[in-house]
């Protein structure tokens, strides 16, 4: 049984906050991962080169409710010890990864440690996790008598109904998050534009690009066969490789592109990038959160994404002999028979911390289907 002496109120309360901060913290950072697509922690696990693509979707999906059952164990004060030798191992397992990454010089822009918000440097999470473990360290040891522990500890009949309660309520704070607008995937090739199965073999296409010394008109594709005009191309934007994912066949992804673009009388537009990328990040945000440019977007283009992080030399082989990169993200504006219309280095397109809206919206405009 605790009791509360003469000069222990300070300690009590110490171990109290540290409980808490620590718990609140995993708490909040489950609560994010779950609520964002899963891509976007799965690609930041990926980038610690440790674990390929498929174990580190695994991880994605189980990660953060671990996080979220943790952190709340904690901040209530239940099963304080064994929640709290578990928290302390994740923070352990966290300071390993981050370590490795220190050292090996790897790219990480996003840690995962909350989603895509998480973008300190690994030096500093490395710093912060150690603050956190003297915290947790402090709720370990101290302020029990500020804990469910306590309670279940003087009504012993209590422990099974607290449990489940926790495993009840938990999940369900995160459902409001979870049912938001962030909680969507994009699909990789929606159904109704993805070819039917047993469709002939798309030939591999010559790459050419568009000569002539003087500015160079393209006109826009040909009606179908019967004179029949083309319907309006839908305005929902395809995207093959959503995610820059760097174990996918670029020769093929392109390929695929170009069939739906011929199918819809629309361009393909390559971006060349990673997940690593801060700038391919924030380009994906703005497609994605600007209506105008997402119209834009979708009803001119179908958008391919193919990884490439500089670790080696060769270029993916899917744009091997295109025109020379000078960064990513770099677009390539392809026509249906896959002639090259434009070589852009995306740096033109910037302004300060982000991109230049004008600059975005004149270069889809110059490039927009009949221009």
């Amino acid at each position: 049984m605790y009791s509360m002496k003469e000069g222990n109120i300070t300690r009590e309360f110490s171990g109290l906050l540290g409980r808490l901060i620590v718990g609140g913290i995993f708490l909040y950072s489950g609560v994010v991962k779950a609520a964002a697509p899963v891509e976007e922690f799965a690609k930041a696990i990926e980038s610690y080169r440790v674990v390929g693509a498929f174990p580190a979707l695994l991880a994605a999906y189980i990660v953060p409710w671990v996080e979220i059952f943790a952190g709340a164990l904690l901040a209530a004060g239940i099963f304080t010890r064994y929640s709290g030798l578990f928290t302390a191992a994740m923070l352990l397992f966290f300071e390993a990864l981050l370590g490795q990454a220190w050292l090996r010089g790897l790219p990480i822009i996003y840690c995962g440690c909350f989603g895509a918000q998480g973008r300190n440097s690994v030096g500093r999470e490395f710093l912060q996790n150690l603050v956190l473990l003297g915290l947790l360290w402090l709720g370990i040891r101290l302020g029990r008598r500020f804990s469910a522990d306590a309670v279940i500890g003087r009504h012993s009949g209590y422990a099974v109904p607290a449990a489940f309660v926790l495993a009840v309520c938990a999940p369900a704070l995160t459902l409001p998050f979870l049912a938001g607008r962030y909680g969507g995937r994009s699909a990789e090739v929606p159904a109704a534009a993805a070819p039917k199965q047993g469709s002939a073999a798309v030939p591999v296409l010559p790459r050419k690009t568009a000569g002539g010394g003087g500015k160079k008109t393209v006109a826009a594709p040909a009606p179908e066969s019967g004179g029949r005009a083309a319907e309006a191309p839908p305005t929902r934007t395809i995207e093959v490789n959503p995610g820059f994912d760097a174990g996918r066949d670029s020769v093929r992804d392109i390929k695929t592109a170009l069939t739906l673009a011929r199918k819809q009388r629309k361009r393909v537009m390559v971006i060349v990038g990673g997940y690593w990328c801060e700038w391919c990040t924030k380009m994906s945000r703005l497609f994605r959160e600007d209506s105008v440019l997402a119209e834009k977007l979708g009803r001119n283009f179908v958008v391919v994404k193919v990884y490439y992080d500089f670790s080696t030399p060769a270029l993916p082989e899917g744009i091997a002999g295109y025109p020379k990169m000078a960064g990513v993200p770099q677009i390539y504006i392809l026509d249906t028979d896959g002639t090259i219309l434009e070589s852009k280095d995306t740096v033109h397109l910037e302004a300060g911390t982000g991109y230049d809206r004008e600059k975005i919206t004149a270069f889809l405009d110059k490039w927009a289907v009949g221009s």
